[in-house]
């Protein structure tokens, strides 16, 4: 087989303009990012929760000009390739600070609220629920809370919200069926007996 000889011949001067455009484009990128952090920062704001309770809040701009921001903003992340890296660091807090404590069922009251910021609210209560409808109503109330008020948008025709979920979504379920659905499965005869038909297919 023949072979291809291909051979460049870079001057010096050629060599010193590609790092300074290296450098000049590396400068800018990180400029761009600053400012983007800055938008996403003033958009998004967690209230953590502190040790030995629950509570938490999660707080997002609601006026049009500031969710234009914040859509332009995250357009530009992903421009730039680095959405997964934003999207994984919003889901594992979601997931650590919302998600998981709802699942775990200790007692957590959910509201969501719009005035000047669009507002979702974890707070613990003295009780738990035994109601497992409240439970998925809750998780509800966190995910169309999210998806209303955050990633309400589209990246290359793609929901931001469907982006999130590949990210958060084996960790959730995994946790999901491990606090919640597995308690509700008998694990021996005796068990079962207790349990009533809901339904049966043909």
């Amino acid at each position: 087989m023949g072979t291809i000889s291909v051979s460049f011949d870079f001057r010096e001067d050629d060599v010193k303009i590609f790092r300074v455009l290296r450098e000049k484009y590396k400068m800018e990128r990180e400029y761009l990012m600053s400012i983007l952090d800055k938008i996403w920062a003033s958009s998004v704001s967690w209230v953590l929760p502190r040790e030995g309770n629950k509570n938490c809040s999660l707080s997002v701009c609601a006026g049009d000009e500031e969710r234009m921001k914040l859509k332009t903003a995250f357009q530009a992340i992903h421009l730039l390739e680095l959405p997964e890296a934003s999207f994984q660091a919003f889901g594992n807090r979601l997931l650590r600070c919302m998600l998981k404590p709802v699942m775990d069922n200790c007692g957590i009251k959910v509201t969501s609220t719009v005035k000047e910021r669009a507002e979702l609210k974890l707070q613990q209560k003295d009780t738990k629920s035994t109601e497992l409808s409240s439970l998925f109503w809750d998780i509800t109330t966190v995910v169309n809370f999210v998806n209303k008020h955050l990633f309400f948008f589209k990246v290359d025709n793609v929901p931001t919200m469907e982006l999130l979920g590949e990210v958060i979504a084996k960790e959730f379920l995994d946790y999901f069926t491990t606090a919640c659905l597995a308690k509700s499965v008998p694990s021996n005869k005796e068990e079962l007996d207790k349990y009533s038909v809901v339904s049966l297919y043909p």
